[in-house]
């Protein structure tokens, strides 16, 4: 992606000025948050791409608008009152991910290979995985947050590119989702 596609991209975005078409504030809210973390991981691939073609500058400017991007939506969720109590937020994830896993994903992964995206295919395949582990650590973890206690102290590293999280105390020699090498693992901290 280039300077031009960026600013081609800046300049089409659909305009939110006034609210149009927002029926009520919970809505709107809603609308926003969806807009605002859309916004960041689009920054963030911008900076991504602009690092690969040498503009580390123009990187380091999306990457500290996609970090004001998250803020934006951390203060969305606050307003919303989403968070509140940690184990029925936990527990509405949990059905949120199952509904990825089960339906969401399956498919949009076929329409993918229908239309002849088959590396689109091979990312929605690779999120049905993810989300399963992502719901398994939440199962495994929900009867501790329902106590109000603190998760142990686990080690987590995530593939970089497909997102899998391993647990413990180094990562995997190859990432089971996409076969990536340990390299491509990150500890988070």
């Amino acid at each position: 992606m280039d300077e031009k596609d960026i600013t081609e991209y800046l300049l089409a975005k659909e305009c939110f000025i006034g609210g149009r078409g927002i029926p009520d504030l919970e809505a709107g809210m809603r609308h926003a948050l969806e807009r605002e973390s859309l916004e960041r991981t689009i920054y963030l691939a911008f900076a991504r791409s602009a690092e690969d073609t040498g503009l580390t500058n123009l990187a380091k400017l999306f990457r500290a608008v996609a970090e004001s991007e998250t803020i934006h939506s951390m203060n969305i969720i606050d307003g919303l009152g989403e968070i509140g109590d940690i184990a029925k937020a936990i527990k509405k994830r949990i059905e949120e991910e199952d509904c990825d896993i089960n339906d969401v994903y399956p498919a949009l992964a076929k329409k993918a290979i229908e239309e002849g995206k088959s590396e689109a295919s091979v990312a929605f395949n690779w999120l049905i995985k993810v989300e399963k582990g992502h719901k398994n650590l939440f199962e495994q973890f929900l009867p501790t947050i329902e106590k109000g206690e603190d998760i142990g102290d686990e080690k987590y590293f995530i593939c970089e590119n497909c997102g899998f999280i391993s647990v413990g105390e180094a990562p995997p020699k190859t990432c089971p989702v996409c076969g990536a090498p340990a390299s491509e693992f990150r500890e988070i901290e």
